[in-house]
C-alpha cells in the first residue's frame, strides 16, 4: 500500500509540475515578444533622444528657461517604475529596497506609481501615493497613460506643486543586468562640459568656442521663444520616455529570464519524476513476477 500511495503522490506532483511546465513555457513566449517590442522601440527611439540631447547641449539654459521652478519651497516629487507583475526574480526587491533608502531620505516627497507592484509595495508601506498612472507593459509615446504622466509631471512642476521631480527606476542594462538608479527629471539638466584635466578642459573649451563662434546663428519660425519653447517640451519627453523604455525593458527582460528558468526547472523535474515512476512501477512488476514464481514453487 506504501508503494502505491508514493506512485499516487507521485503521479499528482507529475501533474503539478506538468502544469508549472506549460504556464512558465506561456509566460516565457508573452515575455520574449515583449521584451523583442520593448528592445526594438528603445534602439529606435534612441537617435531622437540623441538628438534632444544635443538640443539641450546647444541651447543649454534657454531651453531650461522655458520650464521654471515656480515654486523651490515645495516638496519634490519621485516616480517609481516597477514592473506590472511579479515572477520577475529580484528585479521588484532591489528596486523597492533602493527606493525605500532614496525616499527615507526625503519623507515629506511626494511619491507617484506608474505600475501595480510599486503600488502595491508603496501601501504596503504606508506611503501616500500622490497619483497612480498605471502604464503598459509595452509603453506608447503617444498612448493616453504617457501622455497623462506628462501632464502630472509638467503641470505639477510649472504650477509649483513639487520644487524638482526624479525617477527611480531598475535601468537597463544588458539582459542579465538591471541597475536601480534615481535619475533628475525636472528642472531640466544643464550642459556640462567634460575635461580629463585642466590643460585638456582650456583646449577643449578654446575649441568648443570657435566651433560655436563659426556657427552660424539658428533661424527661427515663428520666432525664437516659440521653438525653444517647443523644444523644452521635446525634450521633457524625451527623457521622460526614454526612462520608461529603458525601465519596461529591464522588466521584461527579467521576466523572460525568471520564466526561462522555471520553465528548465519544470522540464528537468518533469523528466525526473517520470523516471522515478518508471522505476516504481518496474520494481512493482518485478515483485509480481517474484510472489507468483514463489507460488508456483510452492504449489509444487
Amino acid at each position: 500500500m506504501a508503494g502505491h500511495s508514493s506512485l499516487r503522490d507521485l503521479k499528482k506532483r507529475q501533474r503539478s509540475i506538468d502544469t508549472a511546465f506549460q504556464l512558465s513555457g506561456a509566460m516565457k513566449t508573452v515575455s520574449a515578444a515583449k521584451f523583442s517590442r520593448c528592445s526594438i522601440k528603445r534602439n529606435d527611439f534612441g537617435a531622437y533622444s540623441s538628438a534632444c540631447g544635443e538640443l539641450l547641449r546647444r541651447f543649454g539654459s534657454e531651453i531650461s528657461n522655458f520650464l521654471p521652478c515656480k515654486n523651490p519651497d515645495a516638496p519634490a516629487c519621485f516616480v517609481i517604475f516597477s514592473s506590472n507583475r511579479g515572477l520577475c526574480g529580484s528585479f521588484n526587491n532591489d528596486l523597492f529596497a533602493f527606493s525605500d533608502q532614496v525616499l527615507a531620505e526625503n519623507p515629506d516627497a511626494l511619491v507617484i506609481s506608474c505600475q501595480k507592484m510599486a503600488s502595491f509595495h508603496l501601501k504596503e508601506s504606508h506611503r501616500d501615493i500622490f497619483r497612480e498612472i498605471l502604464l503598459p507593459d509595452v509603453p506608447d509615446a503617444s498612448g493616453d497613460a504617457f501622455a497623462e504622466l506628462c501632464s502630472v509631471l509638467r503641470d505639477g512642476y510649472l504650477n509649483g506643486d513639487f520644487s524638482s521631480v526624479t525617477l527611480i527606476y531598475q535601468k537597463y542594462v544588458n539582459m542579465l543586468t538591471q541597475t536601480p538608479v534615481s535619475e533628475p527629471l525636472l528642472p531640466l539638466p544643464a550642459p556640462v562640459e567634460e575635461a580629463t584635466s585642466e590643460e585638456e578642459g582650456s583646449v577643449c573649451d578654446s575649441q568648443t568656442s570657435d566651433i560655436r563662434d563659426n556657427e552660424l546663428p539658428p533661424v527661427c519660425f515663428p520666432d525664437k521663444d516659440s521653438v525653444l519653447s517647443s523644444a523644452a517640451d521635446l525634450c521633457f519627453r524625451s527623457a521622460l520616455f526614454t526612462v520608461v523604455l529603458s525601465a519596461a525593458t529591464g522588466a521584461q527582460a527579467a521576466t523572460l529570464m525568471a520564466m526561462r528558468a522555471a520553465y528548465d526547472n519544470a522540464e528537468q523535474t518533469g523528466r525526473e519524476i517520470s523516471i522515478e515512476i518508471s522505476r516504481m512501477r518496474q520494481s512493482a512488476i518485478t515483485s509480481g513476477v517474484i510472489e507468483t514464481s514463489s507460488d508456483m514453487h510452492s504449489d509444487q
